[in-house]
C-alpha cells in the first residue's frame, strides 16, 4: 500500500465552534484549492488563552481503500494482506457493503453532529501544533490499533497537522471496540480507530449519538486512561452486580468531580453509616468491553450502555460525562 501522507488526509471536521462569550461564531468552510489536499476544516476565530476547543480531525484514507479493495481486488502481495482483513465487509450482502449514499452519509451527517457534541464541551491546552504526540507512539500505532497495518500519517504528517484528536475511520460487519491508537505527554489520547457498520448508518439522532458515544471512548472514557489518572477503584460490595458468566471485578468512579455531581444531580448524603464512594460502572474491565455508566443508575446518559433489548431512550450528553473528563488532567468541561 502507497504511504499514507498529508496528502491522503482526504476528508476531515475541525471544529472550533463557540467564542468566550457562549454566542455561537462565524464559522468558515475552507475548502481546498486546486492541487491541495481535500482537506475540509471548519474554524472560527478564537480568543488566545490557555484552553480551547478541542480540534478533531477524520481521516478517511482507510475507508477509501476498504471500497476500493473490495471493488476492484489488488494486485499488490503486501494490499493484499492489508485489506484482507476486511473480506468480510467485500464478502456481505447489498445492506452490509459500504455505498457511496452511506459514505455521504456517515461524513456529512453523522460524524459532524457526532463531533461537534464535544467540541462544543471540550477544552485542551494546545502545545503547537501536535508536536505534543509521543514519537514512539507514531512508530507503535499498527501495535495498538489492529485496523492499521502501517502508520497511515508519517511523522512529519503529524507534526504539521494542526488537530487535537484524529479519528480513523474504518468498518466492520460487527460491534469492534473503539482502540486508542495514541497518546501525548500528559496520556492524553490523540487518535483513535472507530468501526462503522455499514448496515447501522442512519442520519438519525439516535446513531448520531451512538458515534459520540464511541468517540468518547476514543477520548478517554477508557478504562486504562481512567486507571492512570487514579480515577476509578474496584467495588467492595456486589451491589448491582450481574453475577453469572458477568461476574467479574467491578469498579466505580470516585472522582471528586463526578461525586460533587453525583450527589448534586440524586440529592446524596453521607451519613454515618453511609457514605458516597463512587458511580457504580458497567461491562467490567475483565471481559473485555469498555466502561459505561450502570445503565440502573444513569439510563438516560450518553455513556449507559445500549442494546435493541433495552430500548434506547435519552441518550444525553450530562454533567456526569462532563464530570468525567474535567477529573481528566488534559481536559476542561463547559458545564
Amino acid at each position: 500500500m502507497e504511504k499514507h501522507s498529508m496528502r491522503h488526509l482526504l476528508w476531515a471536521a475541525l471544529f472550533l465552534l463557540y467564542c468566550s462569550c457562549g454566542c455561537l461564531a462565524a464559522v468558515v468552510q475552507q475548502l481546498p484549492q486546486k492541487g491541495q489536499n481535500a482537506l475540509q476544516a471548519y474554524t472560527v476565530s478564537a480568543p488566545t488563552e490557555e484552553w480551547q476547543p478541542i480540534r478533531i480531525a477524520v481521516y478517511t484514507k482507510l475507508l477509501e481503500d476498504i471500497i476500493k479493495y473490495c471493488k476492484n481486488g489488488s494486485d499488490e502481495e503486501d494490499e493484499e494482506e492489508e485489506l484482507g482483513v476486511f473480506d468480510d465487509i467485500c464478502d456481505g450482502g447489498d445492506h452490509e457493503k459500504m455505498t457511496p449514499q452511506k459514505k455521504g452519509i456517515l461524513f456529512k451527517d453523522i460524524l459532524p453532529k457526532a463531533i461537534k457534541l464535544h467540541t462544543d464541551r471540550l477544552k485542551v491546552k494546545r502545545v503547537g501544533k501536535s508536536l505534543n504526540i509521543r514519537s514512539k507512539e507514531l512508530y507503535s500505532i499498527s501495535e495498538k490499533c489492529s485496523a492499521i497495518k502501517e502508520n497511515p500519517l508519517d511523522h512529519k504528517a503529524h507534526e504539521t497537522l494542526d488537530v487535537d484528536f484524529i479519528i480513523y475511520v474504518a468498518l466492520s460487519t460487527k460491534p469492534q471496540n473503539v482502540e486508542i491508537c495514541s497518546k501525548d505527554e500528559e496520556n492524553r489520547p490523540t487518535s483513535a480507530v472507530i468501526s462503522f457498520i455499514p448496515d447501522e448508518i442512519k442520519a438519525t439522532r439516535k446513531y448520531i449519538r451512538l458515534t459520540a458515544h464511541e468517540i468518547a471512548h476514543g477520548l478517554g472514557f477508557d478504562y486504562e486512561v481512567m486507571e492512570t489518572q487514579g480515577m476509578i477503584e474496584p467495588r467492595k460490595n456486589g451491589l448491582l452486580s450481574p453475577g453469572g458468566k458477568y461476574g467479574g471485578e467491578e469498579f466505580y468512579m470516585n472522582s471528586s468531580e463526578t461525586l460533587e455531581i453525583l450527589k448534586r444531580l440524586y440529592e446524596c448524603k453521607d451519613g454515618e453509616k453511609n457514605k458516597l464512594e463512587g458511580l457504580y460502572l458497567e461491562n467490567e474491565q475483565n471481559n473485555g468491553l469498555p466502561p459505561h455508566w450502570e445503565r440502573r443508575i444513569a439510563k438516560d446518559e450518553l455513556m449507559s450502555t445500549y442494546s435493541d433489548a433495552f430500548g434506547t431512550t435519552g441518550m444525553y450528553y450530562s454533567a456526569l460525562t462532563l464530570a468525567a473528563f474535567h477529573s481528566m488532567p488534559f481536559y476542561s468541561a463547559n458545564f
